[in-house]
């Protein structure tokens, strides 16, 4: 089942699936659309499915076993090509601190190479939001 979400601006319906009106995705069609955008290179639809979930359904979607180095990769791809350039500070915390407590997150920190730490630290720094909280998520990746 393939959930469908209402875009904000014309009501037209589209497969994103995490639109608070409508069905969130399941942690398999969330892998299915992650899937899809790494095959296609496409961090700006990837970054519009992570921008349309809310917290709770972020937390859910980010608890999956199958989270991996690569998926950390691409959802810090998809803040620093489409949430910083759009002003989405907020909602890129909101991401970032839901990825930080999924189950797998330190053993996949662990593994990142010092490149990727340094990217995500450049990316965090770039971000307009609280210091503190900043600080804590540099410390968290």
């Amino acid at each position: 089942r393939q959930a469908v979400v209402s875009t904000q601006s014309t009501g037209e319906q589209g497969s994103t699936g995490c639109d608070k009106a409508t069905e969130a995705p399941t942690s398999f069609s969330f892998l299915q659309h992650w899937n899809e955008y790494k095959k296609k290179k496409d961090e700006s639809g990837f970054a519009k499915l992570l921008e349309s979930c809310d917290s709770s359904t972020l937390g859910r979607l980010f608890s999956t076993p199958m989270l991996e180095a690569d998926m950390v990769m691409g959802i810090c791809g998809a803040i620093s090509l489409h949430f910083i350039p759009n002003k989405l500070d907020a909602k890129a915390v909101e991401v970032l601190t839901a990825l930080s407590k999924a189950p797998r997150f330190d053993v996949i920190t662990m593994l990142l190479n010092s490149k990727d730490k340094k990217s995500i630290h450049t990316m965090i720094s770039k971000l307009n939001y609280d210091a503190s909280v900043l600080e804590k998520l540099k410390n968290t990746f």
